[in-house]
């Protein structure tokens, strides 16, 4: 019996040796091919660009493409050296002149904080990772993984083609090419509410885009209306001196900072019309750009990326369910100052009947919507989001009305 013992509890020794050896072959094998996915530069290779694909047909393999980085290091190293937020590109003939330089820190996308300031997974970028087998590991884990850690469903890789390691040789050579940012010692651990009183040039560098019709239309029209009420002193509907713009259906809340940066920064220093001419009437107006959603995750999401993007004073998160129309119409008779409401990609189609015949809006308020629509050959070739009628059509019901 002691032999059989022996025996056996060799046998297991041997299995568990076998099973360990088993279990590191597979993360070398997976080490190994996620380094097919990138190629570890240094600061003058990543500054030149690299060859990427336009499309997933993987055609035009000869466009050189200037990548924006993302600096993962944690926030004392960041603040004791970094790269300057906007590299020019070394010849004034190219195209993409600017590259973007932003920090997320590891452990912040590790936790889901910040993942929604990473670009779109159909943008190639770059990363400053730091400097261990460890950091690799989480690094490759996360950028490369094709199945979700918390849901197990399948997903995208992001398209990591350039890893700069930390090392001070690199930082030496950012100093030959004149994009090394010191910092002041003091200034080490920081966080964003700490330095927000001395960045006053906003809005911050940023690799994801607002909804186009939020940049390109709302945006210029909200900054006119508050120029031309701040200008004539003139209070906002409902007899407020606040300006309250309403998201609804934020989901993670990037259109509600990118209204809130861009206005921030065209107001924090009013003292001039768009013409340039100075007055004395002129004052800060108070803005407010809320976000209302009725996921319970929105601003676990939200309030992290405003904070860190230095517009938590000028934003506010609201759980709200927006098919409760009773409740939304209270909140629209209580709030002051209400000058837009928009949805982006949120279609509900009783919340649009109701804003568009029964909410009493204030005088002059905005309400503007971007959806996907089928063009006038009524044909649909994506994959997703599905849509079963012309969103075009429906709208047009209401405005002819």
């Amino acid at each position: 019996r002691e032999k059989e013992k022996l025996l056996v509890g060799n046998n297991s020794s041997e299995l568990i040796r076998d099973q360990s050896k088993i279990k590191r072959q597979k993360v070398e094998d997976s080490d190994a091919s996620f380094r097919n996915f990138y190629k570890e530069v240094d600061l003058l290779e990543w500054r030149n660009g690299c060859k990427c694909f336009e499309d997933d047909d993987n055609t035009n393999t000869n466009t050189i493409i200037r990548l924006p980085l993302v600096d993962l290091r944690n926030l004392a190293e960041y603040n004791r050296r970094h790269l300057l937020t906007e590299v020019k590109a070394s010849s004034s003939t190219d195209t993409d002149t600017i590259q973007q330089v932003v920090h997320l820190e590891l452990s912040s996308l590790q936790s889901g904080e910040r993942t929604c300031e990473l670009p779109p997974r159909n943008v190639h970028f770059a990363l400053l990772m730091p400097v261990g087998a460890r950091a690799r590991q989480d690094v490759e884990k996360l950028f490369f993984a094709t199945e979700s850690a918390a849901t197990k469903q399948s997903r995208k890789p992001w398209l990591v083609k350039q890893v700069i390691i930390d090392s001070d040789d690199i930082w030496k050579q950012a100093k030959e090419l004149g994009l090394l940012q010191e910092v002041q010692e003091e200034q080490d651990n920081k966080t964003a509410d700490d330095l927000s009183s001395t960045h006053k040039v906003l809005p911050l560098s940023r690799l994801w885009k607002p909804d186009r019709m939020v940049e390109m239309i709302l945006l210029p029209l909200l900054k006119k209306n508050i120029i031309e009420a701040s200008m004539n002193c003139s209070e906002n509907p409902n007899g407020s001196d606040e300006f309250v713009v309403w998201d609804l259906g934020c989901g993670s809340g990037r259109d509600v900072c990118f209204l809130a940066e861009e206005l921030k920064y065209r107001f924090q220093d009013f003292t001039a019309d768009d013409e340039g001419a100075t007055t004395s009437s002129a004052r800060m107006p108070k803005l407010k750009v809320i976000g209302i959603d009725n996921h319970k995750g929105s601003p676990r999401r939200c309030i992290p990326l405003w904070k860190n993007r230095m517009v938590s004073d000028f934003t506010e998160s609201k759980l709200q369910d927006l098919k409760k129309l009773a409740l939304l119409d209270n909140e629209v008779k209580e709030q002051k100052g209400l000058m837009c409401l928009y949805a982006i990609r949120f279609l509900n189609r009783r919340l649009l009947e109701y804003i568009a015949k029964d909410a009493k809006l204030p005088k002059g308020c905005i309400f503007a919507t971007s959806h996907f629509c089928k063009d006038e050959s009524g044909e649909w070739n994506w994959d997703h989001p599905k849509v079963s009628i012309s969103f075009r059509y429906f709208l047009f019901s209401y405005t002819e009305a």
